[in-house]
């Protein structure tokens, strides 16, 4: 939907960060690489969070586990437990709350080296971060086109009231070629 120059601000975000994710039905659905396209050499670690190990092996990330750290984060099991196979991490956050799961993977990122995490896509896994306040900067790409439908961007377990909402602090505006970038720093308040 969006052009060439936000399309390579996407590739750029990827490449600061030290790890790509999406949630399990983005890679269904998408079948993503998450790599960087427009640069040669490094590309960053691979998330999937999922409620399973079960990853389709027609993806491109089970095909190319094996070029980069390929992670599937997976909400039960025993906390901070890493198992290896066939190429893959899985890592086990065995939380049953959802901020707690979401801050624990954070915390085993951290440990195993992975400082910065790219939320790229998928309306739960994204929802679910910001609407517990793990978001340290938000961007949205518009495009030139108007659609009569499609998904939403966000979906809110808590929903979201007028009275307690999601605001940008911070916030930066960016025209490329038409598209426009929206980013800023979320905050959750209450009034």
């Amino acid at each position: 939907i969006t052009g060439e120059k936000a399309r390579l601000c996407v590739q750029e975000q990827r490449r600061i960060h030290a790890a790509i994710a999406v949630g399990k039905s983005t890679l269904n659905h998408d079948n993503p690489q998450l790599t960087i396209r427009h640069k040669s050499g490094y590309n960053p670690a691979r998330i999937i969070f999922s409620s399973s190990k079960e990853i389709p092996r027609n993806t491109y990330f089970f095909q190319h586990r094996n070029e980069t750290r390929s992670i599937v984060v997976i909400s039960g099991g025993i906390p901070w437990t890493i198992s290896r196979e066939s190429g893959i991490e899985y890592w086990y956050t065995g939380e049953a709350d959802e901020k707690v799961q979401l801050t624990t993977f954070l915390k085993m990122a951290f440990a195993q080296n992975i400082p910065s995490i790219f939320i790229e896509g998928g309306q739960i896994v994204a929802s679910k971060f910001l609407e517990n306040g793990l978001v340290n900067r938000l961007h949205l790409f518009y495009g030139q086109k108007i659609l009569g439908g499609g998904k939403k961007s966000f979906a809110f377990k808590k929903g979201m009231p007028i009275n307690n909402s999601i605001i940008l602090n911070n916030t930066r505006h960016q025209i490329l070629d038409g598209d426009i970038l929206v980013s800023g720093t979320p905050e959750i308040v209450s009034t």
